[in-house]
């Protein structure tokens, strides 16, 4: 691929009566620069290390000769400098810029700045909340790629979301040593990555590999995060620029990982409003089963935060439900090692999902949903479906705040009577009215969390 596509130079009218525009002389002419650029393509291949093009400006000026000039300088009829908008691309980069014409008469072209962004994807929480956020940045003019991992769980959404995400390592598994082999691996993966694409500012949801990269690389790094109890913090916002999460997480959880100079940014809302504002039509055309059914989302039992612990919780739920109700089970499924162990079940009632998929359609048209991990329990109460969390461990921070607005409720413990309250508790219609009532209120109150990090991203970006 050539260092300079064709590119295109238009006079910039805008200031021009529009009166004056429809003279045949003021309409804005278009000028091929792909032979004028010639010459700036051999002085500028190593551009990808220089983030700036700067260069003579003369094969520019040339592409003006059809403007008239006035005291030498390039002009319209009516005497006003003409802006000259230039689009060029380099090294994989677009970018936009304006000069005034009289500004090329310096010899140099500069202030064309490149900014790129990279997201570091590893799990399909992370990859809908930055396809978001990088629509919005790309809706700023500013470029944004894609990094992942070999992992089954993040084919599907790369899918559904139309999204490109490079392969660099792959899952570690559910052992501490898995993990940090992996992590090894990756990190030396990330840091030949990096250092081809220079990028502006990185992101992650806590990817300890990304981090260190960045900070040896001296690149600004966002860390995008509504998880403060996960270890990789240990790691990660100490190595972070900035620390973007909701702020119904008290600062005091962020704190206790912080150094002096990570700034932390609270948007009012919950990470699945950003994803859920943008997905409308795949939650109400996605697949969901037919007839009643209670949705059962496993442990996520081979994180850090939760090694090994979750999967028997997960089926002590399924079998409470079936002895409890006639309705079906359906389960969302997170590894080869749920499918097995609940497929032992024999029971036709139960549906387990093995392919992963978007949780939004099955979560909209539940009972109710029951849920030992985080994301769908945040997706179903912000739907106003009832949802009851048997979460391993201490409850996170967003699921405390759920649990005070009335929007999520908890387990005690996985017994014939507590999950007997929770299904008569889905089957009361005034409850469920309740509940949707105060879900849309909470929704509507909230910002859109992918556009205040998307600023937040771009105002770091343009500080270099």
């Amino acid at each position: 691929m050539p260092l300079f596509n064709p590119a295109r130079c238009r006079a910039d009218l805008g200031d021009v009566p529009a009166a004056r525009r429809q003279q045949r002389h003021l309409d804005p002419p278009i000028f091929p620069l792909a032979n004028d650029l010639r010459d700036l393509r051999e002085q500028h291949r190593q551009v990808r290390n220089s983030r700036h093009l700067q260069g003579d400006s003369g094969s520019l000026l040339r592409a003006l000769d059809g403007f008239p000039r006035r005291d030498g300088h390039h002009s319209n009829r009516c005497g006003q400098a003409v802006a000259i908008t230039l689009t060029v691309q380099i090294a994989s980069r677009s970018q936009t810029a304006t000069v005034n014409a009289d500004a090329l008469s310096s010899g140099t072209v500069e202030g064309l700045a490149m900014v790129m962004v990279l997201f570091d994807v590893l799990t399909p929480k992370q990859a809908l909340l930055f396809w978001a956020v990088g629509k919005e940045l790309k809706e700023r003019g500013i470029e944004v790629s894609y990094v992942g991992r070999r992992y089954a769980q993040l084919d599907w959404v790369e899918r559904a979301l139309g999204i490109e995400l490079k392969p660099l390592g792959e899952f570690g598994g559910g052992t501490l040593e898995g993990k940090l082999l992996a992590s090894t691996e990756r990190q030396r993966l990330l840091a030949e990555e990096v250092i081809a694409s220079r990028p502006d500012v990185t992101v992650s949801s806590g990817s300890v590999e990304l981090c260190r990269v960045s900070y040896g690389l001296g690149i600004r790094h966002v860390l995008v995060s509504d998880s403060p109890h996960s270890p990789v913090n240990r790691i990660a916002v100490p190595l972070s620029d900035l620390v973007a999460t909701p702020a119904f997480i008290p600062l005091a959880e962020w704190r206790r990982w912080c150094v002096r100079n990570v700034r932390v940014l609270r948007y009012r809302a919950l990470d699945p409003v950003a994803w859920m504002r943008r997905l409308g039509d795949l939650t109400a055309n996605g697949q969901a089963p037919e007839g009643d059914y209670f949705l059962v989302r496993p442990t996520e039992h081979m994180a850090s935060y939760s090694l090994g612990r979750g999967l028997a919780e997960t089926l002590s739920v399924v079998e409470g439900l079936l002895s409890l109700s006639d309705a079906r089970v359906v389960v969302l499924a997170r590894y080869p090692e749920d499918v097995a162990e609940l497929r032992r079940l024999y029971d036709p009632r139960v549906e387990v999902v093995a392919e992963p998929r978007l949780a939004l359609p099955l979560i909209s048209r539940a009972l109710a949903v029951f849920s030992g991990g985080g994301t769908m329990a945040q997706e179903a109460a912000l739907l106003g479906v009832p949802v009851f969390s048997y979460y391993p461990g201490e409850l996170p921070a967003v699921h405390r705040f759920l649990v005070r607005r009335g929007l999520l409720s908890v387990l005690g413990d996985l017994s014939r009577e507590s999950i007997g309250r929770a299904v008569a508790a889905a089957a009361d219609r005034r409850f469920r009215r309740r509940l949707a009532e105060r879900a849309r209120r909470l929704r509507e109150s909230m910002e859109d969390p992918a556009v205040v990090v998307a600023e937040a991203i771009a105002n770091l970006a343009g500080r270099r």
